[in-house]
This record gives structure tokens, C-alpha cells and sequence, in this order.
């Protein structure tokens, strides 16, 4: 399947919702417990303003992942350094997604000066653990 990287923007907010609530539901994917409503994304708009954000649509014009950087701390001794965090629909695992929006998520990262990046991942979340490591995380 071909995927098209379009920056993230309100219109996205409702597909972008709905995968992330699929993974608080299914697993450990993020530390939330209940369902977000979609007044979160607003949240999410605000937390990667001057950082990539992107999300990945497929031929049918639907959103199959969403991905953001953002800071990691407000400390000025920390402003080369961003956490990264990727969401692949469930129905578009394992086709190297992830690894598109990681690689897009870092490349434009680093164009703003951006050379840590830090993965926040659940210990319980072995698929996202490997995932990392196998992208040079440690």
C-alpha cells in the first residue's frame, strides 16, 4: 500500500482520536486508561507547535498513523532534545509504516536543530520496545 505524509491538522483530529483510543484499549501503547474524547487532539496540536507532526494517509485519503515530536523538557539545557511518539492503525502494522514516521519524525527534527531524541515507551510494551531498539533507541 502507498502512504502520503501530510502535516497534522485539525481535520485529522476525529482518525487521529480513534487510533489512539484503540490503543488505550488494546494494550500499553500510551498510559491512559480510559477513552479520550476528541477534544484531546487540541492537546496534542498544542504540545507540537514549532515541532514535526505529521500523519500518514493511505489511497483512500484515511489516516493510518500519526506521529509527533515535541519537547521533551522546558529547561533551556534541554532544547536539543525532543520525545518521539508514533501511532500505526491497527490495520496498517508490519507494512514499515513506523518506520516511515520515525525516520520523517527525526528527519524534520533535525532540521530544526533537534539531535536527542527520547522514545517513551511502557515496559509492558514488547512490540514498541523492540521496535526501538531495532531503530538504534536504546
Amino acid at each position: 500500500m502507498n502512504y502520503t505524509l501530510e502535516p497534522l491538522q485539525d481535520a485529522h483530529g476525529p482518525s487521529v482520536m480513534a487510533i489512539f483510543n484503540h490503543y488505550v484499549m488494546e494494550g500499553f501503547s500510551n498510559y491512559f486508561e480510559e477513552l479520550l474524547p476528541e477534544a484531546f487532539f487540541g492537546k496534542l496540536l498544542d504540545i507540537t507547535k514549532g515541532y514535526p507532526a505529521v500523519v500518514a494517509v493511505d489511497e483512500n485519503n484515511d489516516v493510518a498513523a500519526f506521529g509527533i515530536t515535541r519537547a521533551l523538557h522546558p529547561a533551556s539545557s534541554l532544547k536539543r532534545t525532543a520525545e518521539v511518539v508514533h501511532f500505526v492503525h491497527y490495520e496498517h502494522t508490519n507494512q514499515g509504516l513506523g518506520v516511515i514516521m520515525l525516520e520523517y519524525l527525526i528527519d524534520k527534527a533535525r532540521a530544526i536543530d533537534i539531535d536527542n531524541f527520547v522514545a517513551n515507551v511502557s515496559s509492558l510494551n514488547d512490540n514498541s520496545l523492540e521496535f526501538y531498539l531495532k531503530n538504534g533507541f536504546e
